[in-house]
């Protein structure tokens, strides 16, 4: 999985194309790729640095080729190519009636090297760290699809609670006293992160999760250097001050509004409107 993309438009789809079209980038990979050669040597770091080449080739060509460009920071835009709209992602839950639940809780696709690698470090460090402090492991839950199996045995070393290919996030974040983050590589808005704003649920986050959203250190989030003892003091104080964690999740949800539902769906209409306005004979920019 270390040597996987995800960019596979074909050319050959563009050169097709008789009229106006969209394109979402969602993130720059190109600059994901960059980031992954980084931190790489020999063999792997030189595949990475071609691909993050050929990515951001391939993504010029297809911003320059579509009516309407988008991706979901200004960052991954301008990365991208100059034409390129921002539209950002939505909140995708929602605040649930009754108590709070207890647990620390991740979520996010398994199958995802940076989030693999979270949940990976989660179980080998934050996990044993939490346990020393007299928190059962098994409060610590880890939720998404397709987790290999590697990442099953870590977790069931470390006593942690792995739910695999659960139907609704959204029930999993019901039960979070605390949402972790602790992504040290990827791309884009990390939409977990946002879906447990929209629940309600105060997060503890690496910086580099949370370059795209900005949120505030000790208003709107906790923002720790990703150590197991650092996490695991926020994790600790989070639990025990509710009136702290509400503060943090309310915060969190009003300087995040830009993307409510509400507001990325006008942000959509308005984006795509300028397909409306481009007749068959394709983009006339």
């Amino acid at each position: 999985s270390d040597l996987m993309t995800d960019r596979a438009v074909p050319w050959s789809f563009l050169s097709r194309a008789v009229g106006p079209f969209a394109i979402d980038f969602i993130d720059d990979l190109g600059g994901a790729a960059q980031r992954r050669a980084a931190g790489q040597r020999g063999a792997t770091a030189w595949f990475w640095r071609w691909e993050a080449r050929r990515l951001r080739r391939r993504d010029a060509r297809l911003a320059a080729a579509a009516t309407v460009a988008i991706a979901i920071t200004e960052r991954d835009g301008a990365a991208i190519a100059p034409v390129v709209n921002t539209i950002r992602a939505a909140m995708a839950a929602s605040p649930s009636p009754g108590p709070e639940g207890d647990k620390v809780v991740f979520t996010g696709n398994l199958f995802y090297q940076p989030n693999l690698e979270a949940a990976t470090w989660i179980c080998e460090h934050l996990a044993p760290e939490l346990a020393r402090r007299g928190l059962n492991p098994r409060t610590v839950v880890i939720a998404g699809r397709r987790p290999p199996e590697s990442l099953r045995r870590r977790a069931a070393t470390a006593g942690a609670d792995l739910r695999a290919d659960v139907a609704d996030l959204g029930m999993v974040l019901r039960e979070a006293a605390v949402v972790v983050a602790p992504l040290v590589f990827g791309a884009g808005v990390q939409n977990k992160i946002l879906d447990a704003v929209g629940a309600d649920r105060a997060c503890v986050l690496t910086p580099f999760t949370n370059e795209a959203l900005g949120l505030v250190d000790g208003r709107s989030a906790l923002v720790r250097d990703r150590s197991a003892g650092a996490f695991a003091d926020a994790v600790m104080e989070l639990r025990d001050d509710p009136d702290l964690r509400r503060r943090l999740a309310s915060c969190a949800r009003e300087q995040l509004a830009r993307h409510s539902p509400a507001a990325v769906g006008r942000a959509w209409r308005e984006g795509l409107g300028r397909l409306r306005d481009h007749g068959p004979g394709g983009c006339d920019e």
